[in-house]
């Protein structure tokens, strides 16, 4: 059970880093307000 638990944290941080960097992308080509506002809804 520990070791599930580790398993889910390190996804869990591979999805948030890798969630950073789409927006970061779609912030250059649609703008900061209109990917704030997506990453909100989502």
């Amino acid at each position: 059970m520990r070791y599930f638990a580790y398993l889910l944290a390190l996804l869990a941080g591979v999805a948030l880093s890798f969630e950073g960097a789409i927006y970061g992308e779609l912030g250059k080509s649609i703008g900061q307000l209109e990917t704030s506002f997506y990453n909100f809804f989502m």
